[in-house]
């Protein structure tokens, strides 16, 4: 029996402060405020105006707000041009635009 990606996308409103940990089957956006770690099975979008202080697990992970904390991503990182990443990042593959700011160590592959 084959199985049915799951692309649902989980959404976190802008006006939404959130404290303790989420886990997601399917997708997950967040443009509000979350204190504590995410770990999602398939990708994270961190918006624009959002704050995230916690580790983020995922499978892709694309980032246009702030992070602060760790990440570990099975495929790729995006860090768009306003981006603010603080924490260490594990992943395969990590694409930066210009503008971006990252500080932290960085292990790509296995």
């Amino acid at each position: 029996m084959m199985r049915k990606k799951n692309n649902n996308i989980s959404i976190l409103t802008s006006k939404t402060n959130l404290t303790g940990n989420i886990s997601s089957e399917g997708n997950m956006r967040i443009d509000g405020f979350v204190e504590g770690n995410i770990i999602v099975k398939n990708k994270v979008i961190i918006g624009e105006n959002s704050l995230v202080k916690g580790n983020i697990k995922a499978e892709i992970l694309d980032v246009f707000g702030q992070i602060i904390g760790n990440i570990i991503v099975n495929k790729t990182v995006y860090i768009r041009s306003h981006a603010r990443v603080k924490g260490d990042i594990q992943s395969q593959e990590l694409l930066t635009e210009t503008g971006s700011v990252f500080n932290g160590k960085l292990k790509i592959g296995q």
